[in-house]
């Protein structure tokens, strides 16, 4: 699908171009709204992982979580899913990273006990 003012790509499920912001016509709201409002942002989740886990990880978390969040609210249904399947992804990497460390020094500290 084309934009009808400036000729950039979108997304079918666009509601504005994400170029010059035109609004697209040929929008079936009531049809997609159920779907965009089941996609998660993990925002909550991101917000912890970034303070209890790994920040440097949490962060870009955050980011596609507010990304999940301004793309639901564009009516891009595909963006959102794309967002919240990463911002999901970085909860995971920083969960992961602490629970790895902290086995490693855990390992560390058994092996100095012997």
């Amino acid at each position: 699908m084309y934009c009808t003012k400036c000729g950039a790509t979108i997304a079918n499920l666009a509601a504005i171009c994400p170029k010059c912001g035109m609004p697209v016509r040929s929008r079936r709201i009531p049809s997609t709204a159920k779907s965009l409002s089941s996609v998660p942002n993990h925002l909550v989740s991101a917000i912890l992982a970034t303070i209890f886990c790994c920040t440097p990880f949490g962060i870009p978390a955050i980011v596609f979580s507010a990304r999940t969040i301004a793309l639901v609210r564009a009516g891009d249904f595909e963006g959102a899913m794309r967002a919240s399947k990463n911002a999901y992804t970085w909860i995971l990497v920083s969960v992961v990273v602490v629970v790895l460390a902290v086995l490693f020094f855990l390992v560390i500290r058994l092996m100095q006990a012997l």
